[in-house]
């Protein structure tokens, strides 16, 4: 998921400047962070997950990506609005 962010840094039709991966901060470590002029995005990696976990993050506002061949492929409904913290 980096280097498909890293190689093309939008998400949602945000353009960011700048990706970094493997943040460690004093509560935890950020798999990806995205830096914009005006907003900030973190993206959690997860190798293994069961639908319901899809069906959590969605309710939580989260944007949801699955692995498709070289790219990512969103599994975000058209009807979704992400939740802005």
């Amino acid at each position: 998921f980096y280097h498909g962010f890293k190689e093309s840094p939008s998400l949602n039709g945000v353009a960011f400047e700048e990706t970094v991966h493997n943040i460690r901060a004093r509560r935890g470590q950020y798999d990806i962070v995205l830096y914009g002029q005006d907003c900030v995005a973190v993206v959690e990696v997860k190798h293994k997950f069961h639908p319901k976990d899809v069906d959590i993050a969605v309710e939580a506002g989260l944007f949801v990506f699955c692995q498709s061949g070289n790219n990512m492929k969103s599994l975000n409904d058209e009807s979704f609005t992400p939740r802005i913290y």
